[in-house]
């Protein structure tokens, strides 16, 4: 033991949490217990304390809730979303006989979840980081080309946020952001009229003016066209150009 007296011991270790929710967060915990060999404890010398190293891994929960643009106070069932990883690029994949996540790099493969009757899904024991919520499918009675998605980010003391990706003006605000009384709750609405279609950002709006540009263009070309041919067949000569 002289040998080594007052050297450094280094310990590497690797850890995987299991169980982990708001309530019951997960813990990164080692001990290390020292002792002396049998028969060869040296006279007056205590054994060692054990030391210990424990890391707390919070997790926090996230609800999504859908409303309508028209109508905040109405909450709409059946809209459809995945969650995406950004720190680590993968999807995530709920399951449901162990209550776990798991992932894949496969969005097809990644669970599909749904707004229940009061408009919610709960995105339950996600760690600090960044995600993207992405619309998968508007429920009946929306315009099923406007499926907005979303930046969500998770402080490492549970503080959310959310920045529109797709339709950023369908993105509200986050009710309960620092998550100490309830849980944090993200805003998304749906429009079903196109005088809602302002609401949805300026991306959509350029589509939108885009394609009525090229119905205008369309109607024009195909009017001159009637128009030429009716004035054709009835002998009034080919029309001006």
């Amino acid at each position: 033991m002289d040998t080594y007296q007052g050297k450094q011991v280094t310990v590497t270790y690797q850890g995987k949490v299991v169980n982990a929710s708001k309530a019951n967060q997960g813990l990164n915990q080692i001990l290390i217990t020292s002792n002396w060999l049998p028969n060869v404890v040296p006279p007056d010398v205590p054994t060692p304390n054990p030391g210990t190293d424990e890391t707390p891994v919070p997790t926090y929960d996230v609800n999504l809730k859908k409303i309508s643009a028209a109508d905040g106070n109405k909450v709409i069932q059946g809209a459809k979303f995945k969650l995406h990883n950004d720190s680590l690029n993968q999807w995530y994949v709920w399951n449901t006989g162990s209550n776990q996540w798991t992932f894949t790099t496969d969005e097809s493969k990644a669970t599909e979840f749904s707004t229940n009757a009061s408009g919610v899904i709960n995105f339950t024991r996600l760690g600090a980081g960044t995600y993207t919520v992405k619309e998968t499918q508007v429920p009946t009675g929306y315009f099923s080309f406007v499926k907005p998605s979303f930046t969500l980010k998770i402080t490492d003391d549970g503080h959310v946020t959310i920045t529109g990706k797709d339709q950023p003006g369908l993105t509200g605000t986050v009710n309960n952001a620092d998550g100490k009384t309830t849980t944090p709750t993200a805003v998304v609405k749906n429009i079903d009229n196109i005088t809602q279609l302002p609401q949805t950002g300026a991306t959509t709006m350029a589509v939108m003016l885009v394609g009525a540009f090229a119905i205008i263009l369309v109607a024009t070309a195909s009017g001159f066209a009637a128009y030429r041919v009716r004035h054709e067949n009835l002998g009034d000569g080919p029309a001006i150009a």
